[in-house]
């Protein structure tokens, strides 16, 4: 198992690597914005990846682990398994409209917030 950092570099070299395999699939939880830099990489780069909610996910993974001790080596294996068994499908960019409409959505929502908060 190999480990990326979730920088620029990281991303870079994780969309490399993956590129490289045969019939690549990646499946990772959403995990907010920590995710979604991998998750746009990947995608600009005809990389089909699956992005799962952690509820979806929580339930297999114990049942595969059989324990709740919880590591990002075990939690990867899982995802793995899961992609395989599963066949999630591939998450798709939104155009570049929708991801307007959904900056300034969270923009407002602050904006909304720190009216609330005064």
């Amino acid at each position: 198992m190999e480990k990326f950092d979730n920088t620029d570099a990281g991303i870079a070299a994780l969309v490399e690597k993956v590129k490289e395999l045969p019939a690549p699939h990646v499946v990772l939880e959403a995990t907010g914005n920590y995710s979604m830099k991998a998750v746009f990489a990947l995608c600009e780069n005809q990389v089909p990846v699956s992005v799962l909610n952690p509820k979806q996910s929580k339930g297999f993974i114990q049942g595969v682990l059989l324990s709740t001790t919880k590591t990002d080596a075990k939690d990867a294996c899982a995802l793995a398994l899961y992609g395989q068994l599963n066949k999630p499908k591939p998450y798709h960019l939104p155009s570049d409209k929708m991801l307007e409409i959904n900056q300034l959505r969270v923009c407002a929502t602050g904006i909304c917030l720190s009216v609330v908060h005064e």
